[in-house]
């Protein structure tokens, strides 16, 4: 998967343009808050694990909860993951380049009531046993750190296809938009044609390409620290 760190200056891009331009058609505009678990010191994105949830906003509809974690050769995992239905592993590839394996599996639970109104014990029971076991075995977190909080919510935007859209607007209200190209093409060739779509769509690449994660929760974690 290639992906770029992506902004429109001073806009919300128009969500209808990005479907005729990426040959998205009619891909439904999905709008959700997403919501991340960790430490006041970030101690599992420090070790390569991603715990977030995205929470739809229609009445009713089930919460997606993600484990993710890098690893030194998505090759080497054990056949036995790869069984699962919601498993799957990419290697993300950002302009520079930055070539890394990166492994996630993904449930879908209903939950009582909206996350903000939830203790963090509550939602952890929203992750599957497989998740769980993910996170000892692929991830070596045998066991979640006491301190552990949600950290959220972000309003959040995407439109997917062969071509993904997705956008988080962060606490000071700047848009953070991520473009990614799913394909089995080899990376460079991948991040290639994803760059030249780009042209002429409003969209400038952002001039530093680092994980979008890492700056969410950097953000969310001041506002934390100020209501804590």
């Amino acid at each position: 998967m290639a992906r770029v760190c992506a902004e429109v200056p001073g806009d919300n891009p128009d969500w209808q343009d990005l479907r005729e331009r990426f040959g998205l058609g009619r891909a439904e505009l999905q709008t959700f808050s997403t919501w991340f678990l960790d430490t006041p010191v970030l101690e599992l994105s420090g070790r390569g694990v991603t715990l977030r949830l995205r929470e739809p906003y229609s009445r009713g509809a089930k919460t997606e909860f993600v484990v993710k974690s890098w690893v030194a050769d998505a090759r080497r995992v054990p056949e036995s993951w790869w069984s699962l239905k919601d498993f799957k592993c990419e290697s993300n590839f950002y302009p520079g380049p930055i070539l890394n394996d990166q492994c996630n599996l993904k449930t879908r639970t209903r939950l009582p009531k909206d996350i903000s109104q939830l203790a963090v014990s509550q939602v952890l029971k929203g992750f599957s046993n497989d998740q769980k076991a993910f996170m000892e075995e692929l991830a070596g977190v045998r066991a979640l750190p006491p301190s552990i909080r949600l950290l959220g919510p972000l309003p959040s935007v995407k439109i997917e296809g062969t071509i993904e859209v997705d956008q988080w607007i962060l606490p000071d209200g700047s848009r953070d938009t991520e473009i990614s190209r799913k394909t089995l093409e080899a990376p460079e060739t991948a991040l290639s044609t994803l760059l030249e779509s780009l042209k002429g769509s409003g969209f400038v690449v952002c001039p530093e390409q680092r994980g979008r994660t890492r700056r969410a929760l950097e953000s969310l974690l001041k506002i934390d620290q100020k209501g804590h």
